[in-house]
């Protein structure tokens, strides 16, 4: 893992506020099984634009994450 994804994951681990980090597991920059203090989403087959070669499963995929986003504001809105 590049230096950078290191300390990008030591801050996401460490973040002290609520937070969502999302990964394509086909992301060769992702860590799968990637734990934080916040919500973790993993996207299999997704890479790191969360995008495969078909556009029927990258259109999936996106909708996932803007769902996940959509639960994760309304938490904290509701906090």
């Amino acid at each position: 893992m590049p230096t950078e994804s290191r300390e990008l994951a030591h801050r996401l681990r460490s973040y002290p506020e609520a937070s969502l980090t999302v990964g394509g597991m086909a992301d060769d920059l992702w860590s799968p099984g990637f734990r934080s203090t916040g919500q973790v989403l993993e996207i299999p087959g997704a890479d790191h634009q969360l995008e495969d070669t078909d556009r029927h499963p990258s259109v999936r995929r996106h909708e996932e994450v803007a769902a996940a986003v959509a639960q994760f504001a309304t938490g904290l809105l509701e906090e």
